[in-house]
């Protein structure tokens, strides 16, 4: 997004600078700033959205987790989804071998 005083921003909902076509080519503020360098680094993705299958699919909005969490890394806020690894996660602590178990499938 590109706003009316030449701020380039990742979208129109995530108000944070990564610099100013005024100063620098759009390219140049793709390859050179450290937020969008952040945002194409799916690895650095906290919470959920970090072990997430669909990471480089979907992301997460990170507008939302931007405006909620003020760290735009952090987890999607409102996404309802839980990862694969969580549920694995969850049925081993239960010590079940399979997350079907915990849904109601057989052992």
């Amino acid at each position: 997004f590109i706003s009316h005083v030449g701020q380039v921003e990742p979208c129109g909902y995530f108000e944070k600078a990564a610099g100013n076509i005024k100063e620098q080519t759009f390219k140049e503020v793709w390859e050179s700033s450290p937020l969008f360098a952040d945002l194409r680094d799916y690895d650095k993705l906290k919470g959920k959205c970090g072990i997430c299958e669909f990471r480089r699919t979907c992301g997460g909005c990170r507008a939302r987790a931007y405006e909620v969490t003020g760290d735009y890394l952090a987890e999607e806020p409102y996404c309802i989804y839980e990862p694969r690894a969580m549920r694995q996660s969850a049925a081993s602590r239960c010590g079940h071998g399979s997350p079907k178990h915990i849904l109601g499938g057989k052992k």
